[in-house]
């Protein structure tokens, strides 16, 4: 497994959340905290050829990052979050699809 879990409370939200931790060199490294401690959607899912699937999840506030999150089940059973790429989306396309999506960004029943 590439990731752990472990749960804590968001320094921002101040709600539960499943912090991923991931090993040394992997794409969070030269990300700042508050890019990825906010609420987060799941905008797109794709199945994966390798099996599992890709889960396209962008971060509430600006920059708006969007991470593809490939999740595997392992023995077809527990969840396990093989690998997390930044997408190569613009900034400009990032704020479109987040404004699109700002209703479901901003909704606790859609965000994490």
């Amino acid at each position: 497994m590439l990731a752990s879990r472990k749960q804590y409370l968001s320094q921002k939200t101040n709600a539960r959340a499943i912090l991923m931790v991931l090993p040394r060199g992997l794409v969070f490294e030269n990300t700042p905290a508050e890019h990825i401690d906010q609420r987060f959607g799941v905008i797109m899912v794709e199945p994966f050829a390798f099996g599992g699937s890709i889960f396209t999840i962008m971060f509430a506030e600006s920059p708006h990052l969007a991470v593809n999150v490939w999740v595997y089940l392992e023995n077809g059973v527990s969840p396990d979050a093989r690998s997390f790429q930044v997408t190569d989306l613009t900034a400009e396309q990032r704020v479109e699809i987040a404004n699109k999506f700002r209703d479901y960004l901003t909704d606790d029943r859609f965000t994490g």
